[in-house]
């Protein structure tokens, strides 16, 4: 039974929502009009990945999407990992490894300059131990009432040797997320305050973009959900949360939302986690 490893194509989405929906039956927004959006609408270009094929039927996949980043000053292309499936029948044989490897390889060709991705605690191990992944750290991931000091956030950004720049076309696109509708506002300030679900009744999650890393973009009229409690999950660099932020305690995360990097071109640079500014944007956390 010979598995071959190719480069991943949605002209296949048929199969991969078939091996989505053996891999993960729960998981109700991976359905075609979600993966339609997030693979193939995306204005920074399609979906990049590795597909495991056998007898024709796609058994396993690790893909990720391009984007747009600011690297110690430079602007380059990176990517990010969303979704790793392998098929229950396929477990056990070392795909995960294969296909990481093999979606990296595809990247450097494509010319990326590296891979990110918030890895669960199941997978973390096999990305950074296996594919030689730099564990960067956990990101932060806190709940409370009001909104984040818009001047640390900026403050922040200037210190940050990597964050992505958001075009107004590749905002647009997010903001118009299939399942997760994000809510865009621009204050006086100039900064840009980003809303979303937080998956649960009454939260909402919290983002601010200061305006080196977005371009200017229209306000989208979107509720923001401004009396509910706030999630923020990301990190900021130097940022001092209030006693009205606080951690959500470890029993309570889905998943240890571990930061990983690997760069495709240079692979001894490494990442401080003290100098990343993420926010719930930049991987589609909820």
């Amino acid at each position: 039974m010979e598995i071959e490893l190719i480069e991943s194509d949605t002209a296949r989405m048929d199969d991969y929502i078939a091996l989505y929906q053996a891999c993960f039956p729960q998981a109700d927004k991976l359905r075609r009009q979600y993966l339609n959006w997030l693979y193939i609408d995306n204005p920074e270009g399609r979906a990049l990945g590795a597909d495991a094929v056998c007898d024709g039927k796609v058994i396993g996949q690790v893909i990720a999407l391009p984007g747009r980043y600011r690297l110690r000053g430079r602007q380059v292309r990176g990517l990010v990992a969303v979704n790793v499936a392998v098929h229950p029948d396929f477990q056990g044989k070392h795909l995960f490894k294969r296909l990481g490897l093999k979606m990296c390889e595809f990247g450097a060709l494509r010319g990326f300059e590296f891979v990110i991705g918030v890895a669960n605690a199941a997978a973390t191990p096999g990305w950074v131990r296996q594919m030689g992944f730099q564990l960067v750290g956990p990101l932060q991931a806190r709940v409370g009432l009001g909104a984040l000091n818009a001047r640390a956030c900026e403050e922040g950004l200037a210190q940050a040797d990597l964050f992505q720049e958001w075009g107004e076309a590749a905002l647009q696109w997010r903001s118009k997320s299939p399942v997760n509708p994000v809510a865009l506002q621009r204050g006086a300030d100039g900064q840009l305050r980003v809303f979303a679900s937080a998956g649960k009744p009454g939260m909402t999650a919290l983002a601010v973009l200061p305006p080196a890393a977005h371009e200017k973009v229209q306000p989208n009229g979107l509720a923001a959900g401004l009396l509910s409690a706030k999630v923020f999950v990301g990190n900021i660099p130097g940022y001092r949360f209030g006693v009205n932020f606080q951690p959500i305690p470890e029993r309570l995360k889905p998943s240890p939302l571990n930061l990983i990097y690997k760069n495709l071109v240079d692979n001894t640079d490494k990442l401080s986690l003290d100098k990343c500014y993420i926010t719930f944007l930049d991987f589609d956390a909820f």
